[in-house]
């Protein structure tokens, strides 16, 4: 694919990312740690590297790097801070 689909690949699987952690918030316990878990052996299953360099995933990746998914599922908790959800209020 070229640089523009890829990245616009890489932009809608976190939108997919997004609305799966809030969809399931509530009724996965601890969602964005067994998410994290899942891709984290997803990436050692498929030897995914674990810092990509950017450049490379600008030009080449259609979905976002396994390291980055993994922080986001660590990270996303709008709850707590009650802030706003992008697509599950």
């Amino acid at each position: 694919g070229s640089v523009a689909s890829n990245t616009f690949s890489r932009y809608v699987e976190h939108q997919a990312d997004l609305y799966g952690q809030e969809v399931v918030h509530g009724i996965v316990p601890e969602a964005g740690q067994a998410a994290a878990r899942s891709f984290q052996k997803a990436g050692e299953l498929y030897l995914a590297d674990p810092a990509p360099d950017p450049l490379y995933v600008f030009l080449f990746y259609d979905h976002p790097p396994i390291s980055d998914r993994v922080r986001f599922f660590v990270n996303y908790d709008p709850w707590s801070a009650r802030q706003a959800r992008q697509f599950v209020q």
